[in-house]
Order: structure tokens, then sequence, then C-alpha cells
């Protein structure tokens, strides 16, 4: 990764602290109805916040199914739409499917973290295994791609990641696979066919576990003929440009971002 980088003390201070963070609230033996209560505390919006500190924006619920989603714009006519998703495979392609319909011919951009970023993964190829129209894009941060932890990175990087552990993969992984073959393309998509997806922009710490998870679908996805880009962020955690938003690698990763949706848009 090149640009602005932060200063030592800043980065050492923040990448402990954010360590310290969550490892201790995110354990691996921590129950699921627990760590889902704790993501969705975090991940929960103040809309009256928002709206006080930015007037322009504007939410909106909307039902797909089963599935609730919750939109914001602030625009009255978004030159493109985003998803971000981070629930199972069957949920978010009702979400992707309505917000087709909803907005069609609009550039539309899929994007996830985490294990988000690899559910990104696996809604491209079902799109694409149902001849649907496909996204113009996808940003893919810190994606868990493989759920048989088979990247040298888990144990290369297994003193650098202040979060997660083998522990962590092994256990969160038969949460959401049970008794499946871990290597099922649709649960690891690290190994389907990655040929005929829209463009990728895959973003990664250098000092986290799943550093591997990423570069591998970058290599397998060029090799199979699509475009994927690969931005590694120098002695970053996991997540780091939401989790750290103040570092300024942070700060150059989302002007990356932004410029690949702009380019996307234009049909670049």
């Amino acid at each position: 990764m090149t640009g602005r980088i932060s200063p030592r003390w800043k980065r050492w201070v923040s990448l402990n602290a954010y360590g310290l963070f969550t490892s201790t609230l995110f354990r691996a033996s921590t129950p699921p109805q627990t760590l889902r209560a704790r993501f969705e505390r975090f991940g929960s919006v103040n809309r009256e916040a928002i709206r006080r500190k930015h007037p322009q924006v504007s939410f909106d619920d909307h039902r797909a199914g089963p599935v609730m989603i919750e939109s914001a714009r602030a625009s009255h006519s978004p030159s493109c739409t985003v998803l971000h998703l981070h629930a199972a495979l069957e949920d978010v392609l009702l979400a992707y499917q309505h917000l087709r319909s909803m907005r069609p011919g609009v550039p539309t951009f899929v994007t996830g973290d985490s294990a988000g970023g690899g559910l990104v993964l696996s809604l491209l190829v079902r799109v694409r295994e149902l001849g649907e129209a496909r996204a113009a894009g996808a940003i893919l941060l810190s994606p868990w791609t493989d759920l048989s932890a088979s990247g040298a990175s888990v144990d290369g990087n297994r003193h650098a990641d202040r979060w997660l552990t083998c522990a962590h993969l092994s256990q969160w992984g038969r949460y959401y696979a049970g008794d499946a073959d871990p290597r099922t393309p649709l649960l690891s998509p690290l190994f389907a066919d990655l040929s005929g997806l829209p463009p990728l922009f895959l973003l990664v710490g250098e000092d986290e576990i799943l550093l591997d998870d990423a570069v591998r679908v970058a290599e397998r996805a060029t090799r199979a003929g699509t475009d994927a880009r690969l931005l590694v962020g120098k002695g970053m955690q996991h997540d780091w440009p939401l989790t750290l938003p103040w570092l300024d690698e942070s700060r150059e990763a989302w002007k990356a971002m932004q410029a690949f949706v702009q380019e996307r848009r234009a049909g670049r």
C-alpha cells in the first residue's frame, strides 16, 4: 500500500487498543447469540444523530420477503447503489434481487467485510449461476473466503494478528457450515469458479491471518479472467478501513475504494 502513513505512535496505540477491544469482546468461545447482540449493538445506526449532522441524508426501510433492509441516501436520485451485507447467502440474494428491481439500470455495487466479504463473493457466484444481471463491481474488505483455514497466513500471522486466531476460524466456521464440507464453493468461495464475475477490489491487512484468503482470491480470479485488484495495508489489522477510520492508511483506503466505484460507474 502506498500513500500517507500515520505517525508510529498513532499506529501503535490504535492497533493495540483495537486488539485489546476485539479480543476481549469477540473471543472464539463467545456464544453465537452474544456475538450477534454485540455486533448488532456496535453496528447500529442512530438515524437522528446522523440527520442532525448531515440533514441531507434520508433513511428508508424495505422488505424483501422475510429480509428487512435499511437504506440511506444523501441525494434524491443517487447515480449508483451500494449493497453492504453480512447475512446468510439466501437472505443477501433476496436483498440483491430486491435492490435491482427497485432501481433497474442503475449501477449496483456489492460490499462486505470479514465473513461478509466472503459472502459477497458467494453472492456473485450465485448470481452468475442463476443468469441474473451482475453487479457493476464488488469491494471485499478482509474477506473470509476459506472456511477450511488452509491459507499460509493462518499460521504465519498468528503472532501478528491482534484479534483473530485459528480457534476463531475453526469455531465460527462450524457455526456457519455445520456438518457441511467447509470447502464447498458457496461456503468457501475461494474454491468456486471465479470466471465471469464483475471487477473485484480486495483490501486486507498485512498482519492478519486472513491475508491469504484475499491474496489467493485475487490470484485465482485473475487467472479465471476476472478483473481483481488487491490492496494490502502495510502493518494493518483486520478490517482496518472500518475499525480504525482515523488512521491515514484508512483514509487512503477509502480514497481507493471511492476511485474504484467512480471508475466502474463510468464503465471503465
